[in-house]
């Protein structure tokens, strides 16, 4: 069977990922390329695909699907507006797909921004989080089905948890899921991002 290539990009939540907690999927061949890594920004995720790419072309495998499992974004909010944070969400993406040298089909899962318990009494970066998060979202309904936006703004918050509630303060992640800093997710909050993503890549194999 044609092997599937899984390319991870991003900042720490994805190369914080346990290994023993990474997708898999039943008689499946896959190969994994590791490019996250810990304080990038969205716009160093280009760069990360790019050296991807590279690598991919070197090993002279043939692959039925390359499929980019990415998450950034939260790190620029201290930094950047919205709107130059969406600007670089589009050049990650116009790297992958502009690119003519795999001509194979490509897809992209992008884990949004998420609301974490650091976030609980900052009313303003609750709200940035949740423009990022729908701008992004709007962005990727606009591509073709290849690009598959991830909600994560509530995923780790009660189960009855409306989005618009981040910014009234109402919505709270659920300590759980992060490790003790309030920031990174720890191995349950992996275990839902597993299945989650597992769910999502399962239907397009």
């Amino acid at each position: 069977m044609v092997p599937i290539a899984l390319v991870f990009v991003g900042d720490s939540d994805i190369a914080r990922w346990p290994p023993s907690h990474l997708p898999s999927f039943y008689g499946r061949n896959k190969h994994e390329y590791h490019y996250a890594h810990c304080g990038a920004h969205l716009n160093d995720l280009s760069e990360q695909v790019k050296r991807s790419i590279s690598e991919i072309t070197e090993s002279l495998v043939s692959y039925n699907q390359i499929i980019f499992i990415a998450c950034a974004g939260e790190n620029d909010l201290s930094s950047c507006t919205v709107d130059e944070i969406v600007l670089s969400f589009r050049k990650f993406i116009d790297s992958i797909f502009e690119s003519s040298i795999i001509s194979c089909t490509k897809r992209v899962f992008f884990f949004g921004p998420k609301l974490e318990p650091w976030l609980k009494d900052d009313t303003a970066a609750r709200r940035s989080y949740f423009q990022l998060s729908e701008r992004i979202k709007q962005l990727c309904n606009k591509e073709e089905n290849n690009v598959h936006f991830i909600d994560c703004l509530t995923m780790f918050c009660s189960n009855d948890t409306k989005p618009k509630s981040v910014i009234g303060g109402e919505a709270k992640a659920d300590s759980l899921y992060f490790e003790d800093d309030g920031l990174h997710l720890n191995m349950e909050g992996y275990i839902l991002w597993k299945k989650e993503i597992e769910a999502l890549i399962t239907k397009v194999l």
